[in-house]
C-alpha cells in the first residue's frame, strides 16, 4: 500500500507546517488561559504521532526487500553523478554513450547489441540534428 503510506506522510507534512503556523496565534489572554494555539498544536502532535505509528506498525509487517532493490537507486545516482563529471571532463558527447549504457545496464536491459547501438546511434544522431541540419554548435558541451 503505497499510496496510504504516502497519505501517512503528506498528513504529518501538513500537521507540521499546521504546527508552526499555531505558534504564531496570540498569547494567553489571562494566566488562568491557555491560549488559542494550544488546541491546534495539540492536534497536529497528534497527527503526527498516530500517523508515526501507523507507518511503523505497517513497517513491521510488510515484507522485506532485497538488499539489490535497495541499492539500485543509490547506484543509478551515483552513476548520474559520475556522468556529469565525466561530462565536465570529456565532454557531453564523450560521456553521454557510456552514460547511455550504462543506464540502461542498471535498469535491467540485457540485450548487449541493442545497447550499444542505442548508445552509440542516440548521441550521433542528436550531434547531427544540432550540428548539421540546424547549424547550432554544440562544441561546447
Amino acid at each position: 500500500m503505497p499510496l496510504l503510506r504516502l497519505i501517512y506522510v503528506a498528513l504529518m507534512i501538513g500537521a507540521v507546517v499546521f504546527y508552526l503556523e499555531a505558534q504564531q496565534f496570540p498569547g494567553p489572554m489571562s494566566p488562568r488561559d491557555i491560549g488559542p494555539a494550544v488546541f491546534p498544536q495539540w492536534l497536529a502532535g497528534m497527527i503526527v504521532a498516530l500517523c508515526a505509528a501507523a507507518l511503523l506498525i505497517e513497517w513491521r509487517t510488510m515484507p522485506r526487500l532485497p538488499w539489490v532493490e535497495i541499492a539500485r537507486p543509490f547506484g543509478i545516482g551515483g552513476a548520474m553523478v559520475a556522468a556529469v563529471w565525466l561530462a565536465t571532463m570529456f565532454g557531453f558527447f564523450v560521456a553521454l554513450p557510456f552514460a547511455l549504457f550504462g543506464g540502461l545496464v542498471l535498469v535491467g536491459s540485457r540485450r548487449w547489441v541493442a545497447n550499444i547501438a542505442f548508445s552509440l546511434l542516440l548521441p550521433l544522431t542528436t550531434w547531427l540534428i544540432f550540428e548539421r541540419m540546424l547549424g547550432l554548435g554544440l562544441g561546447t558541451l
